[in-house]
């Protein structure tokens, strides 16, 4: 029962992240802006109310579903982890390589997971994450972001995803299933890219709007650092 709710659970995720791209994305790019933030509130009040299994599955029997919840909320409450994912939806639209770059940020992240499970380390792998927000930073301040090449950014976005995905898996509690978890992970990186996808193309690709995402990440990254150098 626990593998089936769990299944049910992570399909009507993935139901809200189409949801939000086809709502916050599509729509957004017409000029029936009222009807599309009727839907795309929608789609977020879906989001929301996936939530409520919380309560249905906080006792013993539901590591299936409670590593899904975990996995999926785990990207939403590291600022880090937060303003990456969705500075890297700006980029993909940018470089109009949405899919390609989302599925390489999860796949990367599915990697750096497994490398986690296997008991390898990454070194130094809070400071690569670090590296990955200026990295992100960079890009979208960079003036010359048009030209900025995707055969050089999706390798890049491969290798930070991993990192992302070995950090995300090295704080899983331990009580908790492994694969769901990381099920979850990745589906909560997908909504929150699809975030940054439906924001870029909702400001229709200002260039005040991607510096300030630019900016946001690059504080980030500074936040992050002085944490880690003084924790």
């Amino acid at each position: 029962m626990a593998k089936l709710t769990g299944l049910n659970f992570f399909l009507s995720s993935m139901e809200v992240c189409f949801h939000l791209y086809t709502n916050g994305v599509l729509l957004m790019t017409s000029t029936h802006r009222p009807l599309c933030n009727i839907r795309y509130s929608r789609a977020l009040t879906g989001m929301a109310l996936l939530s409520t299994p919380l309560v249905a599955a906080a006792h013993p029997g539901h590591d299936t579903v409670l590593g899904f919840i975990s996995g999926l909320q785990h990207p939403f409450f590291g600022l880090d982890h937060l303003v990456t994912m969705i500075a890297l939806g700006f980029i993909a639209t940018k470089l109009n390589a949405r899919t390609s770059t989302i599925m390489t940020f999860s796949l990367g992240m599915l990697g750096g997971g497994i490398i986690a499970l296997s008991g390898i380390t990454i070194p130094f792998v809070e400071y690569l994450i670090v590296a990955s927000l200026i990295a992100v930073a960079l890009v979208l301040l960079n003036s010359q972001f048009k030209d900025f090449r995707l055969m050089y950014a999706l390798p890049l976005v491969a290798f930070f995803a991993a990192c992302h995905g070995w950090a995300h898996v090295a704080e899983q509690p331990a009580d908790l299933s492994s694969v769901w978890y990381m099920v979850g992970m990745i589906s909560g990186a997908t909504i929150l890219q699809l975030g940054g996808l439906a924001l870029s193309v909702w400001l229709q690709h200002k260039i005040a709007a991607r510096k300030l995402m630019g900016g946001a990440a690059l504080t980030t990254a500074v936040i992050s650092a002085a944490g880690l150098m003084l924790g």
